[in-house]
């Protein structure tokens, strides 16, 4: 599963190809589900899964949650994209490499969300989001043959879920 910048870092990237009435709810939304100071049991409730090792249940989620809202559909996109990454081969990019890339494009947008107030879910998205700040993030320049390829592992994700949602 992605770090929660992987998953803003691919709500930008689904932002530029479609139109979301509400970025702060969608980009809310897709940080929700990872709540790192929740139960393991929670964590699994929160992800659709009957265990560890299992892919989310999409079609659990939406019998439980229509989506008729952009913080909704962003956490149907976290949960879509946790299955779908597990495709892809990273090769040898780390996490602290993702972490570089992610960093570079969601800084401004993760200042700009924590700016606000919200209650509820959208809260406890921000607190998801607030570890970012307590990340540390590593010291040096990813390699651009990493870049290229993590950022073309992204955009087939963004477009593969267009694809999906168009269906």
């Amino acid at each position: 599963m992605p770090q929660i910048s992987t998953h803003l870092n691919l709500a930008l990237k689904l932002m530029d190809k479609t139109v979301i009435t509400d970025s702060d709810s969608f980009l809310l939304g897709c940080a929700y589900p990872d709540q790192w100071n929740d139960s393991f049991e929670n964590s699994l409730a929160l992800h659709y899964k009957s265990s560890p090792s299992a892919d989310c249940n999409l079609d659990k989620f939406l019998e439980h949650n229509r989506i008729n809202d952009d913080f909704d559909l962003g956490y149907y996109f976290h949960l879509w994209v946790d299955n779908e990454i597990l495709k892809y081969d990273v090769g040898n990019i780390s996490k602290s490499d993702c972490l570089i890339c992610d960093m570079e494009v969601i800084l401004f947008t993760v200042q700009r969300l924590l700016q606000n107030e919200y209650s509820g879910k959208k809260l406890q998205a921000v607190n998801n989001i607030l570890t970012l700040k307590s990340t540390p993030l590593p010291a040096y320049i990813v390699d651009e043959e990493k870049r290229s390829c993590y950022n073309n592992i992204l955009e087939q994700l963004a477009t593969g879920f267009m694809k999906e949602i168009k269906q």
